[in-house]
Parts: structure tokens; sequence; C-alpha cells
């Protein structure tokens, strides 16, 4: 073996330092996504939710319900399949401490759903939309702990949720997700 003369060009190829520092940005990118993924899931289906509780319509009293359980359950009161409409607000309004305001804004909240749901009368637009964000709020307000922000109850429990409650017809028990 001849060693190289010493005016030979260096191998090619990126530097170890590049080399480090790309495989480090690799094994990052994927850990990256399951730590941010829940939550940036939970902050696209919370603008999805509002936008169409805003538009009124057929979907809007599901879309402000389901969005009003969701930010329960990420604040660890999670829907009981059994409970009706006013079962479950009076289950958030004891789990969460809701003051008067904001409980005469849910019970608006929950008139509606009924009406729609039961009544077959789906609301106009922006009818929800002051009753729900008075709730939504109050309810974003309440602490949640880093693992409940990181990986939110609606989202990592929406499969399971969802498999119990896909037998029913009642539409106050199914997962519009």
């Amino acid at each position: 073996d001849a060693a190289a003369p010493p005016d030979a060009p260096a191998p090619a190829g990126p530097p170890p330092v590049l080399l480090g520092l790309a495989t480090a940005l690799a094994a990052a990118v994927p850990l990256v996504a399951v730590v941010a993924g829940p939550s940036a899931w939970r902050a696209r289906s919370r603008r999805r939710r509002l936008a169409a509780a805003d538009a009124g319509g057929a979907e809007a009293a599901g879309a402000a319900w389901d969005e009003l359980l969701a930010e329960s359950a990420d604040r660890g009161a999670p829907a009981v399949a059994s409970d009706t409409v006013r079962m479950a607000a009076d289950r958030m309004t004891r789990a969460h401490g809701l003051d008067a305001p904001v409980r005469k804004a849910l019970d608006t909240v929950v008139g509606i759903v009924e009406e729609s749901w039961y009544g077959g009368v789906d609301p106009a637009p922006g009818v929800l939309s002051r009753w729900l964000r008075t709730v939504s709020d109050a309810l974003r307000a309440v602490p949640a702990p880093l693992h409940r922000r990181l990986f939110p109850a609606s989202v990592i429990g929406m499969r399971r949720r969802s498999r119990e409650d896909q037998n029913t017809d009642d539409p106050a028990m199914t997962d519009r997700g």
C-alpha cells in the first residue's frame, strides 16, 4: 500500500459534522411529528368545528356540541356515552366550575342543539357563534396539564369513543369527529 501523496484531493463526501447533524435532524423529525401532531390535529379540528358552527345549517349544532365535548374532555371531563345533552352540560358545569353567565351560554347552546337534532330546526349562520365562543373560551381557561396539551384526550381517545358510540342511532351519541 502506497500512501496518498500530500497534495492529493480529500475524499469526496460531506464532512463528519454535517453527517452527524443530518442524522440528528432525521431522528428529530419523527419525534417532533409525534409530539406536535395531536395538538396540531386538535387545533385543526377546533377551527373546523367553530367554522361549521358559525356557518349555520344542518351541521352547525353537531359541530358546536362536538367542540364543547372535546374542550371538556381535554380538561379531564370526558363525555359519558349515555348522557343526554343536558346531562353532559350539567357534568361540564360541575367538572369545570362554570359560572352563571357561562352556564347561561351553555344552556343556550344546548337549546339550539336540541332544537336542531330533535326538532329539525337548524341554526341560521352566526346564531351559535357568541354562545359557543363564550363556553369554549371558559373551558379553554381551565388549566390543563402539559401532557393533555400535547396529547389532547379528544384526539387520543377519539378512536375508542368512536367505536363505543357507533352502535347507536341517537345523534346526540355519535362522534362527528
